[in-house]
């Protein structure tokens, strides 16, 4: 979220953060997670494969995105520099 937003509409901008509970729902109700990513999905993307994927070592689900600034970072320099993106 830009500063702008907290600065300009800061009642809007808790709005958005009470109702963010992706990360929540992944970390205490994986069940109720896999259900809805499989929903949006489709066939390709079946619930038990989906659950697979939560129950995982591998992801790291967190909501702060300033926990996730230089990892971003580094993420952003790989897909430039294999063209994915220009900038």
């Amino acid at each position: 979220m830009h500063d702008r937003l907290w600065n300009d509409h800061p009642d809007l901008a808790k709005s958005i953060v009470e109702k963010q509970q992706a990360t929540d729902i992944i970390q205490t109700q994986p069940d109720v997670a896999a259900t809805a990513v499989s929903e949006a999905k489709g066939d390709k993307l079946p619930k038990k494969i989906a659950r697979k994927a939560l129950d995982s070592k591998a992801p790291n689900y967190i909501s702060d995105p300033a926990h996730i600034t230089e990892s971003t970072r580094l993420f952003v320099e790989q897909m430039q520099e294999i063209c994915q993106i220009a900038e």
